[in-house]
């Protein structure tokens, strides 16, 4: 039986087993926080409140799945080794399983059984990934076990916040870390995948404007948990949302409405600078909410840059044509229409803000489904080509 379950196809590789449960992930958190939101599930008192569970577990139960799926699977394109898959892959999945389990049934367990718990998943998926990028000795590949040491550091943070009730830097520190890491991941693969894509697309990726993105973004990060002032605040964010729309421009995006699998990648990377920006009129004008920023950044750059690579990686890594149907073209639509109406909720005040939340929620729910229920039997089959993977 335990051999049969390491054989499936969907533990050949990485990004198999995470991509799917993943974005079930996904779906099933932005249900039960709808629900909870109109008092149709009365939410059961742990450590974390109702708000930290929900921001905790899209970081830590939705995102960080989708993250590991996808750097399992491109550490052994980048240093040519045989991937994770059988039992060590079976191994990191069950520990994200215990972890949202643990979260889930938070009330019946002391609260460091669960912090322990939920915390493993990372630090295992480090364990995993740094021999292979160690031996490949390339600083580019090794650089990304310190955001996911970061992450972890972050996933620690809002668990004794919430024990202690202290204040709540760990979500702050784990959504900066990440849109660090679509910064530097997005410059790897976005200009590659659209010259590859479209001929004499010209894509240019400069390294001094790499460092310069990444450089801003950790600065960011840093105001962000030790408050350097206002004003110095309001310039990096507007030098962020400078640099990172000037980095977008190169990328030529114009020349990708014709690929949606490239030009959703493209979308999901502008809501970075929009962040950036409204970061800057959040600091300028209180009047602003920081929501804004942090949505333009969890469900705009995050959910679209997640939802265009998992349907992009899932084709090209199972041995089909990297083209997006027309239903999956749909479910880009409805993931912008869901940013859209979360962050203009949040600007513009509405005066039934929880419907808006609803109807963003509803969105995003449609928009994720579509990729589970599309993508699944490609997820859970053979590769197309018949080769391994």
């Amino acid at each position: 039986m335990f051999k049969k379950i390491i054989e499936l196809p969907t533990f050949a590789i990485g990004f198999r087993p995470f991509f799917l449960l993943g974005s079930f992930a996904g779906i099933a958190l932005m249900v039960y926080w709808l629900l909870i939101l109109t008092g149709n599930v009365r939410f059961e008192p742990s450590h974390f409140d109702a708000i930290s569970f929900h921001s905790h577990e899209m970081i830590f139960g939705f995102v960080t799945a989708i993250i590991a799926g996808f750097l399992l699977t491109a550490s052994a394109n980048w240093t040519g080794t045989p991937p994770i898959k059988g039992f060590p892959l079976l191994f990191l999945f069950v520990l994200w399983i215990l972890g949202r389990f643990a979260i889930s049934f938070a009330p019946y367990f002391p609260p460091f059984v669960i912090l322990t718990v939920d915390v493993a998943f990372i630090p295992a998926v480090i364990a995993f990934l740094a021999p292979v990028l160690f031996r490949d000795k390339k600083l580019r590949n090794i650089i990304l076990l310190l955001w996911l040491m970061l992450l972890v550091v972050a996933n620690v943070m809002m668990h004794l916040e919430a024990i202690y009730h202290w204040n709540k830097l760990g979500f702050r520190l784990a959504v900066n870390t990440v849109v660090i890491l679509i910064i530097v991941i997005s410059g790897r693969v976005v200009p590659f995948f659209t010259n590859n894509a479209i001929p004499g697309a010209n894509s240019r990726s400069y390294l001094w404007l790499d460092i310069a993105a990444v450089s801003i973004a950790v600065v960011h990060l840093l105001c962000d948990l030790f408050s350097l002032g206002n004003f110095f605040a309001t310039y990096v964010a507007i030098t962020a949302a400078v640099i990172h729309t000037i980095r977008w421009l190169f990328w030529k995006f114009w020349k990708t409405w014709k690929a949606p699998i490239l030009w959703v990648l493209f979308l999901g990377y502008l809501w970075i600078p929009l962040g950036f920006a409204l970061k800057a009129l959040f600091l300028l004008d209180k009047t602003i909410s920081e929501s804004a920023m942090i949505h333009c950044w969890t469900a705009g750059a995050m959910g679209t840059v997640i939802l265009g690579m998992i349907s992009r990686v899932s084709l090209g890594h199972t041995g089909r044509k990297i083209k997006a149907s027309w239903i999956v073209v749909v479910s880009y639509g409805l993931i912008t229409c869901a940013v859209i109406a979360r962050v203009a909720g949040v600007i513009w005040s509405f005066a039934d803000y929880n419907q808006v939340i609803l109807i963003s929620g509803g969105l995003w729910i449609a928009a994720f489904g579509i990729y589970f229920c599309y993508y699944w039997p490609i997820l859970t089959k053979p590769r197309a080509d018949g080769k391994p993977g």
